[in-house]
């Protein structure tokens, strides 16, 4: 379902419909030559070799993976709604999920070593922190919270009517930019690893530049370090 390569180049994470998410050793000796360094994932690294296993929990198809920019830690999130987060450096059999009140996401971005961008079914990015101490919501970036929770319900209702009747959900309107289901997340613009932009494209074939910077002043809770 998703792919994603370590910064080294040398590992590669992937998520599939078996709701697991695992790390393989993807680098070639006869192309790549040196081998490569130790990382907090593991340190004999035999190339294909599956070195790390991680399980959706509520049994969701794993949508989308990622390592951080400095490559010790991997997030990825599922069809069961949650964020799933490994602190490769502390112990890469613990695996910390957050179960959240959103639709499923079906992508996402690191935006810092400790933040991830996510977007899915519920038409709008969101976005959380990632840390020893878990998984915490930051902000919900284009509904107000005073219409959260209708707009998540209404959403989730939308959705479940869609799925029984097989309805195209391009008609709806809801209150977002995008009007149907936000299927990527790119990084448009970065300075000295700081994401400053991100760039969305939905179902609706509407693709919306995100200028996280000026958004801080509108969002208390946001704050990209």
């Amino acid at each position: 379902m998703c792919l994603d390569w370590h910064p080294n180049n040398a590992l590669i994470a992937a998520g599939g419909s078996d709701f697991k998410c695992r790390i393989f050793v993807a680098y070639v000796p006869e192309v790549d030559g040196q081998h490569p360094q130790p990382t907090p994932w593991g340190t004999s690294l035999k190339p294909a070799d599956c070195i790390a296993e991680f399980s959706a929990a509520n049994h969701g198809w794993v949508h989308s993976c990622s390592f951080n920019p400095s490559g010790n830690a991997l997030a990825f999130v599922a069809h069961d709604s949650c964020v799933y987060f490994v602190n490769g450096a502390q112990n890469t059999q613990v695996v910390q999920s957050l179960r959240t009140p959103f639709l499923p996401f079906l992508s996402f971005k690191f935006i810092t070593d400790t933040m991830i961008i996510a977007a899915g079914h519920d038409c709008y990015p969101v976005i959380f922190s990632l840390d020893n101490n878990g998984i915490r919501l930051v902000e919900k970036l284009q509904v107000t919270s005073s219409k959260a929770t209708s707009v998540t319900t209404s959403a989730m209702d939308m959705f479940n009517r869609m799925d029984r009747s097989r309805q195209d959900s391009s008609s709806l309107n809801v209150n977002t930019i995008h009007q149907n289901s936000i299927k990527q997340i790119n990084i448009y613009k970065q300075d000295r690893g700081r994401v400053s932009h991100v760039t969305t494209c939905g179902l609706d074939g509407n693709v919306v530049l995100w200028d996280l910077k000026s958004l801080e002043g509108q969002f208390s809770n946001l704050r990209i370090n």
